[in-house]
């Protein structure tokens, strides 16, 4: 079994714990005498809320006891975590390890990852203490979020080359359906030069409309996204498993401003590409041989 301690008012704040209750009530900080146990671990000891279970851990060769009091049940859908695991206040595990002072760890939650950096430079690590960033500490996490940011990356690329693909093709439809108008235009004296400018302009609006309405169909998908999420509990369970770590199977995204800007400047770039060779055909085009 695994008897986590903690202070339960800063618990309460950073995890979803308190959420997950199916019976009692979360821990008093004035509790040290109470445990939350998972349903399923209830299920194995065979006891309900409000009954007594003793906890006992072995201290340099000597056997060392707890008797507490089951105030709630949880279920987070995992099974190791449902079956093994057990809370309770920091002064349980402090008797049972015969150190009144004694932390094992330190958890600081800050509101965005981006401020890692700034916080780790205000923490000063002494004597025994080490200071570890998320993706140090759950390096499985990180390389299975690398991957999937450089899988999502090679797919917009992909995408990006169809949407070049698709404006060369209209914009090529387009020259070749006007021919004869060009023509005549450059007969009366516009340089193909400026004939050209016009092209890729047009170019230039079909990538700037289509950033537009991708904007406004794309931030409504995200927002549901960011504020409801995806839920695959109910053929999941309320957890599931990646690289190690215990997740909520209910996943909601989150904004990136920067990656946003930066596709909305790609389309755009893709899309004056690919209005380069029509203005091109536009500027070798014979006045004559267009009106024909």
């Amino acid at each position: 079994v695994h008897l986590r301690c903690a202070d339960p008012e800063a618990e309460a704040a950073v995890d979803d714990m308190e959420e997950r209750i199916t019976a009692g009530e979360w821990l008093a900080p004035d509790d040290a005498r109470g445990v939350m146990i998972g349903v399923g671990l209830a299920d194995k000891l065979g006891v309900e809320l409000g009954e007594k279970v003793v906890f006992m851990v072995a201290r340099e060769g000597d056997v060392q006891s707890e008797l507490l009091r089951v105030r709630g049940l949880f279920r987070t859908g995992s099974a190791e975590i449902d079956g093994f695991y057990a809370i309770a206040n920091v002064e349980v595990g402090q008797r049972l390890l015969g150190a009144p002072d004694a932390l094992h760890r330190i958890a600081v939650h800050l509101p965005t990852a981006s401020r890692t950096d700034a916080a780790l430079s205000k923490l000063d690590a002494t004597g025994d203490v080490e200071i570890l960033t998320w993706n140090e500490a759950i390096p499985e996490i990180v390389a299975i979020a690398e991957v999937k940011k450089s899988s999502g990356d090679f797919a917009m690329v992909v995408l990006m080359f169809m949407v070049m693909l698709g404006v060369l093709n209209t914009m090529l439809m387009s020259v070749l359906e006007r021919t004869k108008e060009f023509g005549v235009v450059l007969a009366v004296g516009m340089r193909p030069g400026r004939l050209a400018l016009l092209v890729l302009l047009e170019g230039f609006l079909i990538g700037l409309i289509g950033v537009a309405i991708a904007l406004v169909f794309g931030l409504a998908g995200s927002w549901y996204l960011a504020t409801y999420g995806l839920d695959y509990r109910s053929f999941m369970g309320d957890t599931m498993d990646a690289g190690g770590v215990t997740i909520s199977a209910l996943m909601k995204g989150g904004w990136a401003p920067g990656r946003t800007v930066a596709y909305c400047v790609f389309t755009l770039a893709f899309s004056m590409c690919a209005s380069l060779y029509p203005a091109l055909w536009v500027t070798r085009m014979k006045p004559v041989d267009a009106m024909r």
